[in-house]
């Protein structure tokens, strides 16, 4: 959900309509959205092992990820990274 804005409708349909032409494996995919009045949501492809963040934050001394596995979570973040930062197909 987003906050409550009081923004241009149209706005908020222009940034949907952008997000939701970016598509690469390592960035989570925009499903669709609800507009209704000043409310206002994203949905995203549901995350089956959740969020990244829930493991990378981890309480010290409970990390249950290896140092390999860390690295690859790392490196498809980057990835999905440079992918926004480098240009994607629009």
């Amino acid at each position: 959900m987003l906050s409550k804005q009081k923004s241009n409708g149209q706005e908020f349909i222009n940034k949907v309509a952008t997000i939701g032409r970016i598509h690469h494996v390592n960035v989570v995919e925009l499903i669709g959205y609800s507009a209704e009045r000043y409310k206002r949501a994203l949905v995203y492809d549901f995350m089956p092992n959740g969020s990244p963040e829930n493991y990378i934050f981890y309480p010290e001394g409970k990390l249950s990820l290896s140092c390999k596995q860390m690295y690859e979570i790392s490196l498809r973040v980057a990835r999905g990274i440079g992918y926004l930062h480098q240009g994607w197909d629009i």
